[in-house]
Order: structure tokens, then sequence, then C-alpha cells
């Protein structure tokens, strides 16, 4: 856990910035691609990058505690990087008991944190988004090139966001916040830093 508090303000969620300052560039992407064991293809490529042997998986929920107080651990998987679609559809599918169900089924808040800390994940179920943020040695339009899926917050807000907002008027009521704020927060936090 104090690796994964040293990348992200765990306290923070979106649409706040939840990624600590050294990540100034940023990605996204529709959240039920991690839940999809194809993913581990966008993980070997940034990991590649970024010569890194594993990622961290973790589970950022309020329900994390109740996990360290059951189990004696926090919910964090450490995952090597040359493991198969199947291993990893395993690891997403792995329910240590009924209260605390999959990954894939159960969380809202998950994260992936490189070996080398170079790139992070934040991903969020209620906002239906996952946002991939960089340090600065990374060229945006190369990883692109490299992960086709992966847009701009801008590109996010008019793919996934904007449905999201007309057909859950509650959603954006629980946030306290207005269509027209929620976006400029986001574009605020969440655009490229050169």
């Amino acid at each position: 856990m104090n690796i994964i508090k040293h990348c992200f303000y765990i306290e923070k969620e979106l649409p706040n910035n939840v990624f600590k300052n050294e990540y100034k560039k940023f990605l996204c992407e529709d959240f039920d691609l991690i839940l999809d064991e194809k993913f581990l293809e966008n993980l070997k490529i940034l990991s590649k990058l970024s010569k890194d042997k594993y990622v961290i998986l973790g589970i950022l929920d309020k329900k994390n505690q109740s996990f360290y107080e059951h189990f004696g651990c926090f919910n964090v998987i450490k995952i090597p990087i040359d493991i198969t679609n199947k291993e990893f559809e395993e690891i997403i599918d792995f329910e240590p008991q009924k209260e605390y169900q999959s990954v894939r089924y159960c969380y809202n808040k998950i994260i992936y944190l490189s070996q080398s800390e170079d790139w992070i994940i934040y991903c969020d179920r209620e906002f239906e988004i996952s946002i991939l943020a960089l340090k600065n040695n990374y060229d945006i339009e190369h990883l692109k090139t490299l992960l086709p899926r992966w847009i701009s917050i801008e590109e996010t807000i008019e793919t996934y966001l904007s449905p999201m907002f007309t057909v859950m008027p509650k959603f954006l009521k629980s946030l306290n916040m207005s269509k027209t704020d929620l976006k400029k927060t986001l574009i605020k936090n969440y655009t490229n830093l050169l």
C-alpha cells in the first residue's frame, strides 16, 4: 500500500486528480477493457516500454479495509507480465470468499501500477473509464499507435461520459456538479501537460 500511496492520492476520487504530480500525460479507455483477458496485451505493451517484469493490481474501494481485517493483507496482486491471457483471467475472476468477490465483478476503484512506476492506471467503474497516467518521458502520439483504443480526456467525455450523463442524471446529482463543471474539472485534471 505504501507503493500505491506513493503514486496515487488514494483518498481522492474522480473527477479530482488521483495521480501524484510526476504524472503529466494521460490517455483514457472504457472501464470494461480492464476486465477483459485481452487487457493483458495492453499491460505487456506498456511493460515492454518501461522494461517492467510485473505490474501490481490493487483495489482502492473502501471495502479493501474490511478485506485487510478479514485476511490480514490488502487486496493487492503482483502480476508477472509473462503470464497467459487465461492466467490473467483467473486472477481477475478469483474469489477468496463469497463476501469478497472477484475484481471483475465486485470492485469500483481498481489500479494498475508498473514496477518502475513510470505509468499507472486508475479505473473507476462508476465513471466507466480508466485513465492511464505516464511520466513525461513518454510520447503520447507514439503510444496512441501502440494502444489505439486509448484516447484523450476530451474524446472520452464525448464518447463515454456524455451519453452516460444523459441516461444517469442521478450520477451527476450524486457528484453535486453540473455536467459543464464536471467536464471542466476532468479536462483541467487530465489534459496532457507537456
